[in-house]
């Protein structure tokens, strides 16, 4: 059989699953490339040492990489947005002859299949939905949850959670489509408690005198490294994952509501809620595309 070269771009807290899948044909042949490493979350023979210069944010490293991709008629598996500069190069792509899947992890993608999947059941019964709430998030367990004032902890990389606050938002309400562009969006959040947020910033030092070193030039980075240690779970730590998906149905003169829903959970010293959910998927869908 035919060798592949698979080449993986981050080595981070939930590529694990589909490296361990992709490794168990002797036929491929990996390249995992990594800015920070991680030894306890893949083995640190696996990826070169650290760039020590400003890193480029995911979304340049994705566009760049599906750049080369099509230059190189190669197949690209994301688990990133497909954001605007992503998708003004499908054209590009098409012509290649190549396929890149974009969303496909845990959030986004296995949410938006399951979405699809209960918006098609409701079409099928003849009637329409009038609103969506799509409500998801990785949580520590019960006994790991009171060790910060957040009460969260990060199953992955917190400074893909600081970036996604920069995404727009586009849902339904009221039988309605409302966006709100990425300027707006931490603006119309609604916080549990302004009280505990702000002493959850005050823990995390961000009003305190203290010197921080930064990070590859970065404030993203900077402060990314600071909720990673304290904030980050510990390998072989309990966490788990929870989303709920609300949909208002109208059929007729009858109306309801769906909820679905998905938990996931960590397994001790083995693969984390988060991982099997993104990496598993991503794993699936690179065999799909294969």
């Amino acid at each position: 059989m035919t060798q592949k070269k698979i080449l993986i771009l981050g080595a981070g807290h939930v590529a694990k699953p589909c490296v361990d899948y992709l490794l168990c044909d002797p036929n491929n042949e990996l390249t995992v490339a990594h800015r920070l490493p991680r030894p306890h979350r893949i083995p640190r023979s696996l990826y070169p040492p650290p760039h020590r210069h400003p890193a480029p944010s995911s979304g340049t490293v994705i566009r760049s990489a599906i750049r080369s991709a099509i230059r190189g008629k190669t197949h690209v598996v994301t688990t990133s947005y497909a954001s605007d500069a992503i998708r003004e190069l499908d054209d590009a792509a098409k012509e290649a002859g190549i396929t890149v899947l974009n969303e496909v992890g845990l959030d986004p993608g296995i949410d938006h299949s399951y979405a699809v999947k209960t918006v098609s059941e409701v079409h099928e019964r003849g009637g329409y939905v009038v609103e969506f709430h799509p409500y998801c998030g990785g949580l520590p367990t019960r006994e790991r949850a009171g060790e910060n004032p957040l009460g969260f902890k990060f199953s992955w990389s917190p400074g893909g959670a600081l970036l996604s606050q920069c995404n727009s938002a586009t849902f339904y309400r009221h039988g309605e489509r409302v966006h709100i562009p990425s300027t707006e969006l931490m603006a119309t959040a609604m916080p549990s408690g302004r009280d505990k947020f702000l002493d959850g910033l005050r823990w995390m030092g961000l009003f305190s005198d203290e010197k921080v070193v930064p990070m590859h030039d970065s404030l993203v980075d900077t402060l990314s490294a600071r909720l990673e240690k304290l904030c980050g779970c510990e390998p072989g730590e309990g966490s788990g994952y929870a989303a709920a998906q609300v949909f208002g149905e109208s059929a007729g003169w009858q109306e309801g509501t769906i909820t679905s829903t998905l938990e996931l959970f960590s397994e001790p010293e083995g693969y984390s809620a988060m991982s099997k959910g993104s990496g598993s998927y991503l794993r699936d869908c690179y065999a799909d595309a294969a």
